[in-house]
């Protein structure tokens, strides 16, 4: 399933930012970042781990992915660096959802919260995607307890659906499923 018709760009620009697709020795840089980082995680589909070795198969996977191999990871993910010193600030991307939609996120280390990087990052993805002939929707939901992510979608143009209850496991929150609020962009 591959709503694009070609393989996204390896590198995208914005007036801070430098996104550039994930390669596999990037699991260290992952792993430091924000993947052992419970704060940066907290509302996170995927567990903070205590390992790089845990954080190794999804790099490797998507970056196999993004270079248009098999991969049982079905992501598109670019590490976000400062243009001007090149140091990397957070992630990503996004997957297939069926034959015409994308489903995607970002996560930043928690130093860099709150100064507009997230939104400056997805805005530039999600502009890409809508512009593919391919894409009749992007989505991305958030944690209710998250609500700052909603903002950064709402800000990148999606728009707020509703709130989906019990839709995903958070595991650093609940073993529980948790709802999760719904945004979208879609072709009209």
């Amino acid at each position: 399933m591959r709503p694009l018709d070609r393989l996204p760009p390896r590198r995208f620009e914005t007036k801070r930012l430098c996104l550039r697709a994930l390669e596999p020795e990037d699991a260290q840089l992952v792993f430091d970042l924000y993947a052992s980082d419970p704060v940066a995680t907290r509302h996170m589909s995927f567990p903070c781990t205590g390992r790089v070795e845990d954080t190794r198969a999804f790099v490797e996977g998507s970056a196999a992915y993004g270079r248009g191999e098999a991969s049982d990871v079905e992501a598109y993910t670019w590490i976000f660096e400062l243009r001007d010193t090149g140091e990397p600030i957070g992630s990503g991307g996004f997957g297939p959802k069926d034959d015409f939609a994308l489903a995607g996120g970002y996560i930043l280390a928690t130093r860099y919260w709150g100064r507009g990087y997230a939104t400056e990052a997805w805005t530039c993805l999600v502009d890409w995607a809508r512009a593919q002939p391919g894409v009749f929707r992007i989505e991305a939901t958030h944690d209710v307890d998250n609500p700052a992510s909603g903002r950064v979608l709402a800000k990148s143009g999606m728009t707020r659906e509703g709130v989906l209850a019990n839709w995903t496991i958070y595991p650093n929150v609940s073993a529980a499923p948790r709802d999760a609020v719904m945004y979208a962009w879609a072709r009209r």
